[in-house]
């Protein structure tokens, strides 16, 4: 009588990696350890790590280094490299090459698209996409402004609205995520999903006004797989939310059908300032379920960090145990007006379970230095921050930083090359979304202005020499970067009216600079200044009430604390 044959030679390829994909990493290993014949498969199994891959770092980034990496016939052994890079996540280099590939789909014209502050980044698929954010350009019918890239033809871009979208307000300091509602069919199955923010335009006398996106969820659907369309949508939400935040941080979790929120400024006359009024004891997070659009404020226990602004969020799903966390850190622990800022809170990193909602505290030592308006993005099981402002932040020292989502420790990052050269005084703002980061800032001798910037990183291939580097011959061909001198560049100033009905009033820095040398060592003449200011403003308010007006395009100007 024959014995049976053992079940890993019964069941094929595809039933393996099914099997594999719904165990964590832990049971994984266990797993392979159990037979020879087992282990030899999964090992050899270019599917299996292609998509242990892809559940590490994305699509989107995993096709950045399927691009870029070189491989040499053997796929399976491809992908165990890229994995073990992706785990330790430790070498990165300057990819200058796709950096220069991107900057060729652009005219010299297009290229403000790059230019950019306070937006936000999420990836689709094969689509980077710039959301919002403070530009030196906004159209004529205000909507909120997005830039996308194609990785995969190398093309960055303006979609055009389909005929059945919404046009929702422009806007800065918002928060998104990719989430999955129950929306008409897309390109593809993620949506983004857009909270609060306000007013970015700088010549505007609504200026800093806060934006009402989260009693009503607004939503961006990718509809053309090449990013070619998108489409706007608003849904009603029901709960409790305050109908204004901004500087907030969210993340999405249990599959996309829920969003933490924690973080970020209410106007003082919201029922919901009350409970963050005082930020040190704030044992709380909103969470929102999207198949309900219903906002909860639910309770946390454990070591809870002070109410943030200007932070970053990210949730993850851990290898290790296969739980959704949510990671906060960094930013300010006062409440800010918008355009303004605060002290520096440290980055000292912060789990919340989000089945237990408990917090856990990471280690006080070997924090990166402090910082406001920096870019963050999960890197496989780690989270990457990029750029920022603050008073003891180096551009080579801590820079970029990793956190290690499990261990809740940072660490540095080893580059193999340098970045493209940053302007003096200049600080990087976006998001490293899948190694593409896009705009900053820079403060001037005439006042702050809002850089044309982009930068691709990604882990570095040990098997390329001078990865990611341009041939010498290349080395010379435009940066893409913002070069101007900032003329025409517009300052603002905060002005206060006898009712203490506070404004900010955006006008030329020559202009400005002008005036303050004319009224130097008299203070009647800039008290006489302020005066004119209040009274123009005024005017300028009563006119728009009486007919509303078309709103100039904006000029930079988010001032650096």
């Amino acid at each position: 009588m024959a014995l049976p044959r053992p079940l890993v030679e019964v069941l094929n390829e595809d039933a393996l990696i099914r099997i594999c994909r719904y165990l964590p990493a832990r049971p994984l290993l266990d797993l392979g350890a159990t037979c020879a014949e087992f282990h030899h498969r999964a090992q050899n199994s270019a599917e299996l790590w292609k998509d242990l891959c892809a559940f590490l770092l994305g699509d989107t980034t995993l096709l950045l280094h399927e691009a870029a990496w070189s491989e040499d016939g053997d796929r399976a052994g491809f992908y165990q490299r890229l994995f073990r890079a992706a785990w330790s996540c430790e070498e990165f280099c300057y990819d200058h090459q796709m950096r220069r590939s991107l900057l060729a789909s652009l005219t010299k014209e297009e290229a403000e698209m790059l230019c950019m502050s306070g937006h936000t980044s999420e990836s689709l698929g094969h689509l980077v996409l710039q959301i919002g954010g403070m530009r030196n350009n906004i159209a004529a019918e205000d909507v909120v402004n997005v830039t996308v890239m194609n990785l995969r033809s190398s093309q960055i871009f303006r979609p055009h609205l389909t005929a059945d979208s919404l046009k929702p307000l422009q806007r800065m300091r918002h928060a998104s995520c990719v989430v999955r509602p129950c929306l008409p069919q897309s390109a593809f199955d993620e949506t983004i999903l857009v909270l609060g923010g306000h007013d970015a335009n700088t010549r505007s006398i609504r200026l800093g006004m806060p934006r009402p996106s989260l009693q009503r969820l607004l939503f961006l659907q990718v509809a053309e797989e090449d990013g070619s369309q998108i489409r706007w949508s608003e849904q009603p939400a029901f709960g409790t939310i305050p109908e204004y935040m901004y500087n907030l941080a969210c993340a999405s979790f249990a599959g996309g059908q829920r969003v933490c929120v924690f973080g970020g400024d209410i106007p003082t006359i919201d029922e919901e300032y009350e409970r963050i009024q005082d930020r040190t004891c704030c044992s709380f997070v909103y969470v929102l379920d999207l198949p309900s659009s219903t906002w909860t404020a639910v309770r946390t226990r454990g070591p809870a960090p002070d109410w943030r602004s200007f932070h970053a969020a990210v949730a993850h799903t851990s290898l290790l145990d296969g739980k959704d966390y949510f990671i906060t850190f960094g930013g300010t622990d006062e409440h800010c007006e918008p355009l303004a800022g605060g002290n520096l809170a440290d980055m000292r990193g912060y789990q919340l379970d989000l089945t237990t909602f408990c917090w856990q505290a990471g280690p006080r030592e070997h924090l990166p230095a402090p910082r406001l308006r920096f870019g963050a993005a999960r890197f496989g099981r780690h989270l990457l921050i990029h750029g920022g402002h603050g008073n003891m932040l180096s551009s080579r020292d801590g820079y970029v930083a990793r956190l290690n989502l499990h261990t809740l420790q940072w660490s540095r990052i080893n580059f193999s090359n340098e970045p493209p050269q940053l302007a003096q005084s200049a600080f990087e703002t976006g998001a490293p979304q899948a190694g593409v980061v896009v705009g900053g800032a820079q403060q001037t001798l005439r006042g702050p202005r809002i850089l044309q910037r982009l930068v691709v990183l990604r882990l570095r291939d040990e098997t390329r020499l001078r990865d990611g580097d341009l041939a010498p011959e290349e080395s010379q061909i435009a940066t893409g970067d913002d070069e101007s001198d900032g003329e025409m560049m517009h300052v603002q100033l905060r002005i206060q009216n006898d009712q203490g009905v506070q404004r900010v009033v955006s006008m030329p820095a020559d202009l400005l600079g002008a005036l303050r040398r004319t009224s130097q060592g008299d203070r009647a003449s800039a008290d006489g200044l302020l005066r004119l200011l209040q009274i123009v403003t005024d005017r300028r308010a009563a006119s728009a009430q009486e007919e509303p007006a078309e709103e100039p395009a904006e000029e930079p100007g988010e001032a650096p604390e």
